[in-house]
């Protein structure tokens, strides 16, 4: 389990990322009414966050607003990680000058990519060779502007050993060690738009995994207790040292939007609040580009149409593939055959019956408009695209959510009641499973809802139910479902969105609920928790649901008002595409291997498995509870490193009028040391599972049913624990306690 401690008060750092973006991304229309641009220079003179960053920085503030405004993700990656090794440093109680040394690092570690070019940083796709090596060479950028600057010596070399790995023993400042874990770890749960981004659970695993080579292993160690665990206290001493100290008592700037309201005025809220509300709030996909086609903008409906979320996709150049154009035929566009780039080099207006393809392979027709934008004096400034759905499906759709919304909806709240929810949870399972894009779902509901019916009526905690759903109705995507789960539970399915997007969004909608105020409370605000976690290779709608209801459960017992997220989540979502296709039939390698050679002529109906994990015993015995918790296993029997539970199926494995066929499953593990083939590499802990089952009634080994569903057991389990399978190779590796 992974508390949300770290995440409270990396939420500091994305407050303050949001006001980046929002301060200093260009306006389009400069002049247009109603479209004024905003005052960028004088919010930035104004902000308590830019008096935050001169506080830390001092002479070197000047560096960080110069990659700010070269590139806002790299510059909010920095914050991050500025903000995450200030609180691992709290936490291991180091004198102050040892925690403004590291701060510092964290904060201007990419200020090397100042001199990387613009079509380097803002690529929307993954970089080629020749790009790799422009991002290389950011380094040595970054510590000749250090060394410019007047750098201390440690502080120059902290950053520049943070780049080396651990196995070559060139990091010997431990402060570069730490920054290198915390700066591959916000990589890691940051979504870019190439790539989705793992949960906080496979991150960790991935350290275990390389410590050794890559990272220290002790502090990998240290950094998972950390992150491992709520602490309250260090959340407010980040909070203090980050936004009190700095701010004269103040933090209102990280409560709302208290701060940029007082500095921008009337218009500048207009542009800000209700233009960006109105934005998301239309059907229409609506993007801005500026005058090199970059975005600006990308709205929710952007989202639901591409499958690619804003923040993944802001600030980088325009591709059609970022919303999979195409011709009316279905013929993918590309920039050398895009009508749109001509528009953007001549300025001129677009509009055309186009093609989109969503992330996860659907197509649907559009009509999409591309609108040039011009300052008051003539200059070219930009685009906004302007794309609406026009397929005939859409239109139904509608129409019959319109004539079945009595039959699917709760009566008291108006989202979803628990029969659609329960069919749609199939179907969410199923889509995603097959397609192999991301699926999230979040379950939250609000803290201490008896004392409200105790203290304000019942009626009033009818009211504070219907404010909780209409906050959450109104602050998702258009195709992500709330329902009401039951009494104050309730359930979203969050569609094509990974973890580390629902986090957020969870994250959001808890925030916009404790601000709120509830009439029928006489204008108290109440709190919520929320559990989030994302589909994993082996799931069923059953799993799935369970997972994210045992983070609630989690939330709530670790004090309430918070986000817990759990579960590995995907590393690769083809994995979860071939888990599909290996619903209810082994897959073709395992036939080749005859694994299931067994089940005929065999006097033992037993199948083994041994697995890797890449984390030490505590932690991997978390992942166990939870495989046999969300799986609601009968527990039989235990033993030091042994576990037998009887376990139901997976549901999902199963075909159409196949029984479950109930199974014994017998989970050895033990503590080993395992080193990898680099050189010089160390001996780390890891936990080797062996798996071992056998239907509960001996006729069930004849039955094919239990084919899929004992392989589909098996890629749940090895999804749970974040296992490699051992095979000889592997087995070098590895040294057993005798």
């Amino acid at each position: 389990m992974l508390a949300s401690g770290w995440l409270n008060d990396f939420a500091l750092a994305t407050r303050y990322c949001d006001l980046v973006m929002q301060t200093t991304a260009p306006t389009l229309a400069i002049d247009s009414p109603g479209m004024t641009g905003i005052p960028a220079k004088a919010v930035v003179e104004q902000s308590i966050p830019d008096r935050m960053i001169r506080a830390r920085l001092g002479p070197y503030a000047a560096l960080y607003y110069a990659l700010r405004a070269k590139h806002p993700p790299a510059a909010a990656h920095c914050l991050r990680v500025a903000v995450g090794c200030s609180k691992w440093i709290g936490y291991l109680n180091q004198p102050t000058a040892v925690r403004d040394m590291l701060e510092i690092a964290g904060l201007l570690h990419d200020v090397g990519k100042i001199g990387v070019p613009d079509a380097v940083l803002q690529k929307p796709e993954a970089l080629d060779s020749t790009e790799m090596v422009a991002m290389e060479q950011s380094l040595q950028h970054g510590f000749e502007m250090l060394s410019a600057a007047g750098a201390a010596q440690a502080l120059i070399e902290t950053i520049e050993q943070s780049r080396f790995a651990f196995e070559t023993g060139l990091a010997t400042k431990p402060l570069a060690r730490m920054l290198k874990i915390v700066d591959a770890y916000d990589s890691m749960t940051t979504t870019q738009v190439f790539r989705s981004a793992l949960s906080r659970e496979r991150a960790v695993d991935e350290l275990f995994s390389k410590s050794g080579t890559q990272f220290d292993p002790d502090l990998v160690s240290n950094f998972a207790e950390l992150i491992g665990q709520t602490r309250p206290e260090l959340e407010e001493q980040v909070a203090q040292r980050w936004l009190t100290q700095l701010s004269g008592g103040s933090n209102s700037a990280f409560s709302g939007f208290t701060a940029i309201e007082a500095s921008l005025g009337t218009q500048g809220l207009v542009n800000v609040l209700f233009h960006h509300r109105l934005l998301d709030s239309l059907n229409d996909g609506t993007i801005y580009l500026d005058n090199q086609g970059k975005i600006l903008h990308w709205n929710s409906a952007a989202e639901q149409m591409s499958g690619r979320s804003s923040e993944s996709v802001l600030h980088c150049m325009w591709s059609p593939a970022l919303l999979g154009l195409q011709t009316e035929d279905g013929q993918s566009l590309d920039r050398d055959n895009c009508p749109l780039q001509s528009a953007l080099a001549t300025n001129t207006k677009y509009s055309a019956r186009l093609g989109v393809k969503h992330v996860n392979g659907k197509s649907s027709k559009v009509d999409f408009t591309a609108i040039p934008m011009f300052t008051s004096a003539g200059g070219f400034a930009g685009m906004i695209l302007l794309i609406r759905d026009a397929s005939l499906q859409s239109e139904l759709m509608q129409q019959v959510q319109t004539l079945h919304a009595k039959a699917t909806q709760d009566a008291l709240t108006k989202v979803a009641n628990r029969a659609e929810l329960n069919r749609r949870l199939e179907e969410f399972v199923a889509e995603h499973s097959a397609s192999g894009v991301p699926g999230s779902v979040i379950m939250c509901d609000i803290d201490f809802f008896k004392r409200i019916n105790d203290k304000f009526s019942h009626q009033a905690g009818d009211e504070a139910l219907i404010t909780f759903a209409s906050i959450l109705r109104d602050n998702v995507r258009k195709s992500d479902l709330v329902a009401r789960y039951g009494g104050e539970e309730f359930v979203i399915l969050c569609d094509a969105c990974d973890i580390t997007v629902a986090q957020a969004q969870a994250e959001k909608l808890r925030r916009i609920v404790e601000t709120t105020p509830v009439p029928a409370l006489k204008g108290a605000t109440m709190t919520s928790s929320f559990g989030v976690t994302q589909l994993q290779v082996g799931d069923d709608h059953d799993t799935f649901l369970s997972r994210a209801d045992r983070a609630l459960i989690t939330a709530k017992e670790s004090g309430r008002n918070r986000v817990i997220q759990l579960g590995s989540g995907l590393s690769d979502p083809a994995h979860l595409a071939a888990s599909a296709q290996a619903q209810g039939r082994p897959s073709a390698s395992d036939q080749r291997s005859g694994w299931l050679s067994w089940f005929v002529g065999q006097s033992v109906s037993i199948l083994s498995r041994e697995y890797l994990s890449a984390v030490p015993l505590e932690i991997a015995l978390q992942k166990l509870e939870g495989f046999v918790k969300d799986h609601a296993a009968e527990v039989l029997s235990t033993t030091k490193n042994q576990l037998s539970v009887r376990i139901k199926s997976v549901a999902g494995a199963r075909r159409r009028g196949e029984h479950p066929v109930p199974m014994i499953l017998n989970i050895d593990f033990l503590e080993v040391q395992y080193r990898s083939q680099a050189r010089n590499a160390a001996y780390q802990s890891r936990t080797k599972f062996t798996v071992s089952f056998c239907p509960v009634k001996s006729r069930d080994r004849r039955q094919s049913a239990f084919e899929g569903q004992a392989h589909q057991i098996l890629l749940s389990f090895q999804a749970y624990i974040v296992g490699q399978e051992i095979d000889e190779q592997l087995k070098l590796a590895i040294n057993e306690p005798r």
